[in-house]
């Protein structure tokens, strides 16, 4: 079970039933899970800059420098053994050279994630380390996804890998004790379809998480995708009849995620991927198969530059 609770002491839930999460909730909690703020200095603020392909390289590698604790990171990973430069990375311009864009890209977006998402899963009964493995693996099934069906997605899809389940951390900070009593009780089970969190919370995860980002104000085509990936019952299939390409390659690096061994509660792991999200991107299940078996080393070598100390399967 990806959610352990604290058996010794379980939290206390309110009586009567979880009061829906509204939208302007999470926007509140915006605020307080964007840890530098609203401005110019801010993880999300960065995030966006990250997204933006009309930064060149030089600005790019400036505007990392001046948030220490995320170039600091830039450096170290840009240093480690996957990126086979050990020793040769002592300022983020140098990583830029010798790294590129792309992988610059990545690999601040990842810092970022692990900087927003670690702070605000404390006090939750979250996995983090396996939160953060699902993360990574759909980071890394999405970008590779995309560099065969859209190359141009490339980047924009790493990111979208690593943010589409921020939305449960939302969950969590929002409604904790409501959260735990429901995995106490029926587990997985309680969330096995959208519906059942909607049903539950009154926001489904994915709901949340495109709150959440269209309040730190990231690319509007990441927050549709977030909003539209993995839509799974009737209510969600008829408010997005043509979900963005971006949502069903986050759909199918899902998939390639959880055969990989990095499946998450609240994802749904078919047996067989999505006949329509194959279609549309002119793949099929012998494609997918082929990525993932290469998904679980980029995982590994990606949690080892980061030094999670924990594997995520």
């Amino acid at each position: 079970m990806i959610f352990a609770l604290d058996r010794a002491d379980p939290p206390c839930a309110p009586a009567g039933a979880c009061p829906p999460i509204g939208d302007e909730e999470i926007v509140a909690a915006s605020q307080s899970m964007n840890l530098a703020g609203t401005g110019g200095g801010s993880g999300a603020r960065l995030l966006s800059l990250l997204l933006d392909d009309t930064i060149d390289l030089p600005e790019l590698a400036r505007r990392i420098s001046a948030q220490p604790a995320i170039a600091v990171r830039v450096m170290r990973v840009a240093n480690s053994a996957y990126y086979r430069h050990s020793g040769e990375v002592a300022t983020v311009d140098r990583a830029a050279q010798l790294l590129g864009s792309s992988t610059l890209r990545g690999i601040a977006a990842a810092a970022c994630f692990d900087r927003m998402s670690a702070p605000n899963a404390r006090g939750a009964s979250l996995d983090l380390p396996a939160f953060r493995g699902h993360s990574l693996a759909a980071a890394c099934a999405a970008q590779a996804l995309a560099r065969r069906v859209a190359p141009a997605l490339a980047d924009e899809a790493f990111i979208a890998g690593l943010l589409h389940d921020l939305g449960i951390i939302v969950q969590w900070r929002l409604r904790p004790q409501w959260l735990a009593r429901l995995d106490a009780i029926d587990g997985d089970r309680a969330f096995a379809h959208h519906a059942g969190e909607r049903q539950a919370l009154g926001a489904t995860h994915t709901r949340c998480g495109s709150v959440l980002l269209a309040a730190w104000n990231l690319p509007a085509s990441l927050v549709a995708a977030v909003a539209a990936h993995g839509f799974d019952d009737e209510d969600d299939t008829a408010a997005v009849a043509e979900p963005p390409l971006l949502a069903t390659l986050l759909t199918l690096a899902d998939h390639l995620a959880a055969v990989a061994g990095f499946g998450f509660r609240n994802e749904l792991a078919a047996a067989a991927p999505d006949p329509l999200a194959l279609d549309r991107c002119g793949l099929t299940p012998e494609h997918l198969a082929a990525m993932a078996a290469t998904v679980p080393a980029s995982v590994d070598r990606l949690c080892a530059a980061f030094g999670s100390g924990t594997d995520p399967r």
